[in-house]
Protein backbone atom coordinates (compact mmCIF):
# COMPACT_ATOMS: atom_id res chain seq x y z
CA UNK A 1 0.00 0.00 0.00
CA UNK A 2 1.16 3.56 -1.26
CA UNK A 3 -0.66 6.85 -0.39
CA UNK A 4 1.81 8.94 -3.14
CA UNK A 5 0.23 10.87 -4.92
CA UNK A 6 -3.02 10.34 -2.57
CA UNK A 7 -2.17 11.48 0.80
CA UNK A 8 0.69 13.33 2.49
CA UNK A 9 1.18 14.06 5.95
CA UNK A 10 3.59 16.75 7.17
CA UNK A 11 5.03 17.95 10.92
CA UNK A 12 2.60 18.08 14.02
CA UNK A 13 1.59 14.34 12.77
CA UNK A 14 0.90 10.66 14.90
CA UNK A 15 0.83 7.96 12.50
CA UNK A 16 0.20 4.38 13.17
CA UNK A 17 -1.18 0.88 11.85
CA UNK A 18 -2.16 -2.17 13.57
CA UNK A 19 -0.37 -4.93 12.04
CA UNK A 20 0.57 -8.86 12.12
CA UNK A 21 4.00 -9.49 10.97
CA UNK A 22 4.59 -12.82 9.39
CA UNK A 23 7.90 -14.39 10.48
CA UNK A 24 10.70 -16.75 8.84
CA UNK A 25 13.72 -16.08 7.36
CA UNK A 26 14.39 -13.55 4.60
CA UNK A 27 10.50 -12.15 5.63
CA UNK A 28 10.65 -8.20 5.47
CA UNK A 29 7.65 -6.43 6.92
CA UNK A 30 7.51 -2.72 6.62
CA UNK A 31 5.44 -0.13 7.90
CA UNK A 32 7.67 3.29 6.35
CA UNK A 33 7.39 6.85 4.67
CA UNK A 34 9.07 8.63 2.09
CA UNK A 35 9.32 12.46 1.53
CA UNK A 36 6.96 13.60 -1.66
CA UNK A 37 10.11 15.20 -3.13
CA UNK A 38 11.76 11.66 -4.10
CA UNK A 39 10.67 12.44 -7.82
CA UNK A 40 12.94 15.59 -7.51
CA UNK A 41 16.10 14.65 -5.01
CA UNK A 42 16.04 11.07 -5.05
CA UNK A 43 16.73 8.76 -1.98
CA UNK A 44 17.98 9.96 0.61
CA UNK A 45 17.55 13.53 -0.11
CA UNK A 46 13.89 13.07 0.40
CA UNK A 47 13.86 11.52 3.99
CA UNK A 48 12.83 8.26 4.83
CA UNK A 49 11.20 7.35 8.31
CA UNK A 50 10.99 3.46 8.76
CA UNK A 51 8.29 2.89 11.55
CA UNK A 52 8.20 -1.04 11.37
CA UNK A 53 10.77 -3.06 10.20
CA UNK A 54 11.07 -6.89 11.10
CA UNK A 55 13.56 -9.44 10.30
CA UNK A 56 11.23 -12.36 10.09
CA UNK A 57 13.94 -14.39 11.64
CA UNK A 58 13.82 -12.79 14.68
CA UNK A 59 10.59 -11.10 14.99
CA UNK A 60 11.17 -9.94 18.93
CA UNK A 61 12.83 -6.90 17.36
CA UNK A 62 11.64 -3.93 15.45
CA UNK A 63 13.51 -1.60 13.76
CA UNK A 64 12.85 2.53 14.07
CA UNK A 65 15.24 4.59 11.64
CA UNK A 66 15.32 7.42 10.03
CA UNK A 67 17.54 8.04 6.84
CA UNK A 68 18.82 11.48 4.73
CA UNK A 69 21.50 12.76 3.01
CA UNK A 70 23.74 14.33 5.17
CA UNK A 71 25.77 17.75 4.29
CA UNK A 72 28.17 16.14 1.97
CA UNK A 73 24.84 14.45 0.31
CA UNK A 74 26.09 10.93 1.50
CA UNK A 75 23.78 8.55 2.92
CA UNK A 76 22.94 8.76 7.03
CA UNK A 77 20.84 6.89 9.52
CA UNK A 78 20.11 7.14 12.71
CA UNK A 79 17.60 4.51 14.75
CA UNK A 80 16.79 2.59 17.74
CA UNK A 81 15.50 -1.36 18.54
CA UNK A 82 12.72 -2.27 20.16
CA UNK A 83 13.45 -5.31 21.78
CA UNK A 84 9.97 -7.46 22.73
CA UNK A 85 9.40 -10.37 25.18
CA UNK A 86 7.12 -11.80 23.62
CA UNK A 87 7.21 -13.11 18.94
CA UNK A 88 5.91 -9.54 17.45
CA UNK A 89 4.62 -11.74 14.38
CA UNK A 90 2.43 -13.68 17.12
CA UNK A 91 -0.52 -11.37 17.05
CA UNK A 92 -1.38 -7.57 16.46
CA UNK A 93 0.20 -5.13 17.31
CA UNK A 94 0.27 -0.90 17.13
CA UNK A 95 3.17 1.03 15.49
CA UNK A 96 3.36 4.59 15.59
CA UNK A 97 5.51 7.45 15.39
CA UNK A 98 4.92 10.89 16.37
CA UNK A 99 6.74 13.89 14.41
CA UNK A 100 6.96 17.06 15.48
CA UNK A 101 9.36 20.23 14.44
CA UNK A 102 11.69 18.80 16.88
CA UNK A 103 11.62 15.28 17.05
CA UNK A 104 10.51 11.92 16.07
CA UNK A 105 9.51 9.20 18.44
CA UNK A 106 8.54 5.87 17.71
CA UNK A 107 6.37 3.30 20.08
CA UNK A 108 5.17 -0.02 20.38
CA UNK A 109 1.97 -0.90 21.75
CA UNK A 110 1.91 2.80 22.77
CA UNK A 111 5.88 2.40 24.92
CA UNK A 112 8.06 5.06 23.28
CA UNK A 113 11.66 3.32 22.43
CA UNK A 114 13.65 5.67 20.76
CA UNK A 115 13.32 9.37 19.53
CA UNK A 116 15.48 11.53 16.96
CA UNK A 117 16.49 15.27 17.36
CA UNK A 118 15.43 17.00 13.87
CA UNK A 119 14.98 20.75 15.53
CA UNK A 120 16.74 23.33 13.52
CA UNK A 121 17.53 21.08 10.49
CA UNK A 122 19.99 19.74 12.97
CA UNK A 123 22.86 17.59 11.44
CA UNK A 124 20.93 18.02 7.74
CA UNK A 125 17.43 16.77 8.81
CA UNK A 126 15.51 19.39 7.29
CA UNK A 127 14.02 17.02 4.54
CA UNK A 128 11.95 15.51 7.60
CA UNK A 129 9.91 19.30 7.96
CA UNK A 130 8.48 18.35 5.02
CA UNK A 131 5.54 16.12 3.76
CA UNK A 132 5.67 12.35 3.34
CA UNK A 133 3.42 9.66 2.22
CA UNK A 134 3.13 6.17 4.02
CA UNK A 135 4.25 2.65 2.46
CA UNK A 136 3.48 -0.75 3.84
CA UNK A 137 4.96 -3.57 2.29
CA UNK A 138 6.63 -7.46 2.72
CA UNK A 139 9.36 -7.80 0.73
CA UNK A 140 11.00 -11.27 0.46
CA UNK A 141 14.90 -11.19 0.65
CA UNK A 142 17.73 -8.10 0.52
CA UNK A 143 20.00 -6.87 2.62
CA UNK A 144 18.29 -6.12 5.96
CA UNK A 145 17.12 -9.75 5.80
CA UNK A 146 18.93 -12.48 3.59
CA UNK A 147 17.60 -15.16 1.62
CA UNK A 148 14.85 -17.52 2.34
CA UNK A 149 16.02 -20.56 3.26
CA UNK A 150 14.28 -23.98 3.53
CA UNK A 151 12.26 -23.24 6.88
CA UNK A 152 10.72 -20.65 5.19
CA UNK A 153 6.65 -20.96 4.84
CA UNK A 154 5.26 -19.70 1.97
CA UNK A 155 3.00 -17.74 1.07
CA UNK A 156 3.66 -15.13 3.80
CA UNK A 157 1.01 -12.27 4.49
CA UNK A 158 1.34 -8.95 5.85
CA UNK A 159 -1.81 -8.35 7.92
CA UNK A 160 -3.18 -4.72 8.60
CA UNK A 161 -5.67 -3.89 10.82
CA UNK A 162 -5.71 0.23 10.30
CA UNK A 163 -3.83 3.15 9.67
CA UNK A 164 -4.32 6.37 11.35
CA UNK A 165 -3.22 9.77 11.30
CA UNK A 166 -3.85 12.38 13.05
CA UNK A 167 -2.43 15.90 12.30
CA UNK A 168 -1.74 17.95 9.12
Amino acid sequence: MKTQGHQSFGINTWVEARVNAPEGHGIWPAFWMLGNSISSVGWPSCGEIDIMEIQGQNPFRNFGTMHWADANSAHASFGGMFNSSGNLAAGFHTYAISRTASSIKWYVDGVQYFEGNIANGVNSTSEFQGQFFILLNLAVGGNFVGSPDGGTVFPQQLQVDWVRVWGT
